[in-house]
């Protein structure tokens, strides 16, 4: 049993970068927040991206119906401009951490926590 335990004792999540056994919580807060704002990005990317494809697909087996085609038509504009809105929010936020010196994509929360 000892052997077992020292194994599963040097586990760590390899998602955080840092050792959980030297992170403080504000530390795992940090890194918390930073995966999920990238996370929710690349998701939000992936199904604007699998929209606009399904949108193409549903254009091309119409078969020449007008109602079709129009819902495929929309489908594709809904989905290019969700992928506009995302990237531009992205732009924006990346913006004001370059003007004002806040990075929002990486938050850094020591100067707001006392020691």
């Amino acid at each position: 049993m000892t052997l077992l335990g020292t194994a599963l004792a040097q586990v760590f999540n390899p998602i955080f970068t840092r050792n959980p056994r030297n992170q403080t919580g504000t530390d795992f807060f940090q890194g918390f927040i930073t995966l999920a704002i990238n996370a929710i990005v690349i998701i939000a990317g992936l199904y604007f991206f699998f929209m606009l494809t399904l949108g193409g697909l549903k254009w091309l087996s119409s078969g020449g119906d007008k109602a079709q085609v129009q819902s495929a038509r929309d489908q594709i504009t809904s989905a290019l401009t969700g992928i506009v809105v995302l990237f531009s929010a992205w732009a924006v936020t990346a913006l004001i951490g370059t003007i004002f010196g806040i990075d929002l994509l990486n938050i850094d929360l020591s100067s707001v926590v006392a020691p």
